[in-house]
């Protein structure tokens, strides 16, 4: 018995430790850090609460064309912050949000404490959106 509790606490401190350096390794990227990855470039990410894939292109002039998971394509606008947030407008108001750089080329755009995106960025318009 004692060593099954002692088994637990193991696995509870492993698990710990590596959900920890996994937000260690996480880093907020600056203002500059993301008008660098995102213009001109191709975005690939799902949606990781409605678990839906998108394509969007983010052009310099401050345009944005994004491509759903069932082809429809939908024109909007983003921008960058006072605070180095990354913003879109859909049509419906500025939603601005942090953006952390996993590493890998692997990007999420956070909600609060939560991943709401996670997504690759390639460069250009490869999509041809």
């Amino acid at each position: 018995m004692r060593n099954m509790m002692n088994v637990r606490r193991l696995g509870t401190a492993v698990f710990t430790l590596l959900f920890s350096a996994s937000l260690l390794a996480a880093e907020t990227m600056s203002a500059d850090a993301i008008k660098r990855l995102l213009t001109n470039n191709t975005m690939h990410g799902k949606d990781l609460k409605q678990k839906r894939n998108f394509t969007s292109y983010f052009k310099d002039d401050g345009t944005v064309i994004k491509r759903n998971d069932r082809s429809k394509l939908k024109t909007g606008y983003w921008h960058i912050n006072d605070k180095g947030e990354h913003c879109m407008d859909w049509g419906k108001g500025d939603r601005c949000r942090v953006i952390v750089d996993l590493g890998n080329n692997t990007y999420q755009i956070m909600g609060g404490n939560k991943p709401r995106v996670e997504f690759t960025v390639t460069e250009g318009n490869t999509k041809r959106l």
